[in-house]
């Protein structure tokens, strides 16, 4: 009925515990990998929301500051503020009438390249 290694009650109990600690052995082995694997994962999670954080942070630069710095950079007048995510595009109507479009970054307050819209010349109704 039993093999001939498992001739006495002894050597059943001692087979019978050898295998309950292997099994015990592969689940703790288990447990420890899951763990280890999502403690990694939310570690990594953290980190990326820490920095997703810092980029939707409070601009430094408000929104008269930039109006300020673009006026520096284009003698004229203000005609609309457009927020973006990372910058300030401030409109103006310079001297000479051109529209010119002046982006200020959010977090340095630093003057981006300016692009010149041209004006639309007015028509006289009849």
């Amino acid at each position: 009925m039993y093999p001939k290694w498992l001739s006495t009650p002894s050597q059943c109990y001692t087979a019978l515990m050898s295998w309950s600690v292997a099994k015990t052995l592969k689940g703790v082995l288990l447990v420890a990998g899951f763990s280890l694997g999502c403690s990694t994962l939310a570690y990594a999670q953290s980190a990326n929301s820490n920095t997703s954080t810092t980029t939707n942070a409070e601009p430094k630069v408000n929104q008269q500051q930039a109006i300020a710095k673009a006026k520096q950079s284009v003698q004229g007048k203000v005609l609309k503020v457009d927020r973006n995510k990372e910058h300030y595009r401030v409109k103006m109507l310079n001297q000479k009438g051109r529209v010119i479009s002046v982006n200020v970054n959010k977090q340095s307050g630093k003057v981006m390249p300016k692009t010149s819209e041209k004006a639309q010349p007015k028509k006289d109704k009849d």
